[in-house]
């Protein structure tokens, strides 16, 4: 059978199935794709039951990437936060030294 023949016989199915069948409108909406595929000689696409399988199996690694994301975007946060804690904590020692030293000037003066 040729290339030719087969995209007869899918637009007379299609035709035949009709939009207010279950797969028609599908089988219209793949029929560019379908033609670009047996043009080009590649195999057919997966089957629904594949892509979903595969669609899942791309959402769980997506999904395990965000979490890891998440969780180094989330250990750098709590680098940043400690080092800002630990910052203020020396600049509250130099002002409270200074305002001690200060402090005793003015009760030198007084």
């Amino acid at each position: 059978m040729t290339k030719n023949q087969e995209l007869e016989i899918l637009d007379k199915t299609i035709a035949m199935l009709g939009r207010d069948s279950y797969i028609g409108p599908w089988l219209a909406d793949v029929r560019g794709e379908v033609e670009r595929d047996i043009r080009s000689d590649i195999a057919p696409c997966p089957t629904v039951a594949q892509s979903r399988s595969i669609f899942g199996r791309e959402v769980l690694a997506l999904n395990e990437k965000a979490a890891r994301i998440i969780a180094d975007a989330n250990a750098k946060a709590d680098k940043i936060e400690d080092a800002a804690r630990e910052e203020a904590g020396r600049i509250r020692m130099r002002v409270a030294s200074e305002l001690a030293r200060c402090a005793a000037t003015l009760d030198g003066r007084i």
